[in-house]
């Protein structure tokens, strides 16, 4: 899992560094890695987030996930959840292993979409900090979110953060006509 979560982020700072090198360059452009044979994989999504929970499950962290979205966040932003989540699961695993882990999210188009992800605080620091609350408070930050708790909260260890959701407008195409809306 922190592999796998390793080779993602660098990925995402792949992209982003060819952005800053070439601002007309496409992020989401599947060019071949620095050894040029292999292609990148696409980036996560907030459909994804079943996979990465079966992961941190499969290695001993039990996991439990209240979806309560009011439909699919468009990629960007489900991206920015799946990749905060992935954070949170991998700060929980590390400095309260095997503690179980509790996920909410919320949110509809046209407000925020939120993320909530809580486990108990363990009985001694099992490592020392590290940057994940930093990582997330940047990403967060980039999405024009916000950061709205983190830290001990009632035995608790929290972080909980809202990204806004924008409303995707629908292709002319795949509207009703006015004939169909009746």
């Amino acid at each position: 899992m922190v592999r796998a979560g390793a080779r993602d982020a660098l990925v995402d700072l792949r992209a982003i560094l060819g952005v800053l090198r070439d601002p007309d360059a496409d992020p989401d452009d599947h060019d071949t890695d620095e050894v040029g044979t292999a292609q990148r994989a696409p980036q996560p999504t907030l459909a994804d987030l079943d996979r990465l929970v079966a992961g941190v499950r499969a290695a001993g962290t039990p996991v439990a996930v209240r979806d309560e979205l009011d439909g699919t966040p468009p990629d960007e932003c489900g991206r920015t959840l799946y990749r905060i989540a992935q954070e949170a699961l991998t700060n929980a695993a590390r400095h309260a292993p095997g503690q179980p882990v509790d996920i909410v999210l919320r949110g509809a188009p046209g407000a925020d979409a939120e993320l909530d992800v809580s486990n108990p605080l363990p009985p001694a620091p099992v490592r020392p900090p590290g940057n994940g609350l930093l990582g997330i408070a940047e990403r967060v930050d980039l999405a024009g979110g916000r950061v709205r708790h983190r830290g001990p909260d009632g035995g608790r260890f929290r972080v909980d953060v809202r990204v806004p959701w924008p409303v995707v407008p629908q292709p002319l195409a795949d509207r009703p006509t006015p004939a169909e809306a009746r």
